[in-house]
């Protein structure tokens, strides 16, 4: 969190368990999706200052309720199947800026972003910095249960598949 202090919002106590061993408060959406009040009570009025949301649909709304002047908003998908939406007033009144980052897109359209960005990633990987998150891990034979308990919404972080015996995580 590079001395953020991160919110995060989500369903299941072993989930939301996890996320505060990783220093985040959490916000169980299981408790209703209305969560922009209490967003803006904990910054002390003053809103949040930066918005990750993968999500999209009710979640995506009420993040940007919680934002605060100056705000970043930062689109990487729509996991519930809804879209996000903006309405110009909040960005107009709000100073935000808004940014849409599809998964590999940059790279895909500037091919010459991808080696440093991978060097970098690599580098913070190998200084402790950058330690992916993976809780469920199997063989190629195991595609099918890995496939389950990701639809079953039971992976914390990532499933990975190991293939050949060289594989590491």
């Amino acid at each position: 969190a590079v001395g953020c202090q991160v919110i995060a919002t989500g369903t299941g106590a072993s989930k939301l368990a996890k996320i505060r061993e990783m220093g985040a408060t959490t916000i169980d959406l299981a408790e209703g999706v209305k969560f922009a009040g209490k967003l803006k009570e904990m910054t002390g009025g003053k809103g949040v200052s930066v918005v990750y949301d993968p999500v999209g649909g009710e979640v995506f709304d009420e993040s940007l309720k919680a934002t605060g002047w100056g705000a970043r908003v930062t689109i990487v998908g729509f996991t519930s199947g809804v879209r996000p939406t903006v309405r110009a007033n909040y960005a107009l009144i709000k100073g935000l800026s808004i940014m849409g980052c599809r998964a590999g897109e940059s790279v895909r359209q500037d091919p010459s972003l991808a080696a440093p960005r991978t060097a970098q990633l690599l580098r913070w990987a190998e200084e402790g910095l950058l330690t992916p998150l993976v809780s469920h891990t199997g063989e190629l034979t195991d595609v099918a249960d890995l496939f389950r308990v990701v639809l079953d919404r039971k992976v914390v972080g990532k499933a990975v598949v190991r293939i050949g015996k060289q594989a590491k995580l």
